[in-house]
């Protein structure tokens, strides 16, 4: 079954194409059994904010979450990593007493939230965030007046892009006589 978010492009952004949603399906061999069994959430980063295709093991797991048997709103990882999940922010958690947790404390912004289908029979819930959850990342521009995003090599083309843009209106005006 296609969702939305099969189709879904921010940027170049599709779900299916993206590296970290396909290491999860082909590298973790019970995911799409685990799915059958309980709710698991894969928090998938952009494309533009990985500095790698290549992930780790722990990398893969960290962004595979299922709901605490402990806790309301907090999320167990596939390598038992633990992370808050509210309307806006997943938020990694640093566990100072094991040594288990996330390195650092990370609000990574949820940009599109959905569940998929897939092969018919596994539904997963998809968060596509800003950032990945651990590790380094490339990280986007935010331009909360607008609420639009850009990935920070973007920027400097979308700048230049507007300044001739601009050059070209104010040629145009004149041309026909305005000031």
């Amino acid at each position: 079954m296609i969702r939305v978010l099969d189709l879904y492009n921010f940027g170049d952004e599709s779900i299916v194409s993206n590296p970290v949603y396909n290491s999860i399906m082909t590298t973790i061999p019970n995911i799409k059994r685990d799915a059958q069994e309980k709710s698991i959430i894969l928090a998938i980063p952009m494309t533009s904010t990985l500095k790698s295709s290549r992930f780790s093991q722990s990398f893969i797991q960290s962004h595979i979450l299922t709901s605490s048997s402990v806790y309301k709103d907090e999320y167990i990882t596939y390598s038992g990593k633990t992370a808050a999940i509210n309307s806006k922010y997943v938020q990694t958690k640093m566990d100072k007493w094991n040594g288990v947790g996330f390195a650092e404390e990370r609000h990574c912004r949820i940009l599109y939230d959905d569940v998929i289908t897939v092969d018919g029979t596994s539904e997963f819930r998809i968060l596509l965030i800003d950032k990945p959850l651990e590790g380094s990342y490339y990280p986007l521009q935010v331009f909360p007046q607008s609420n639009v995003l850009f990935h920070s090599g973007h920027v400097s083309g979308l700048s230049s892009s507007l300044s001739i843009l601009c050059r070209s209106i104010r040629l145009f005006r004149r041309t026909l006589g305005f000031r």
